[in-house]
């Protein structure tokens, strides 16, 4: 047993989590939303 023991669906559940995120912030980048998402996180985050 090591300190990690990584498998095959873990390497494929970050890929597919990153690529969503991705297209995600392909989706809103530039528009208004994105500017809504960052108030939203700034607020529940410092306020």
């Amino acid at each position: 047993m090591t300190f990690l023991d990584i498998r095959l669906i873990d390497i494929i559940d970050i890929v597919l989590v990153a690529y969503l995120m991705y297209r995600l912030y392909k989706l809103i980048k530039g528009t208004v939303a994105l500017n809504i998402f960052i108030g939203i996180f700034a607020l529940s985050y410092f306020g």
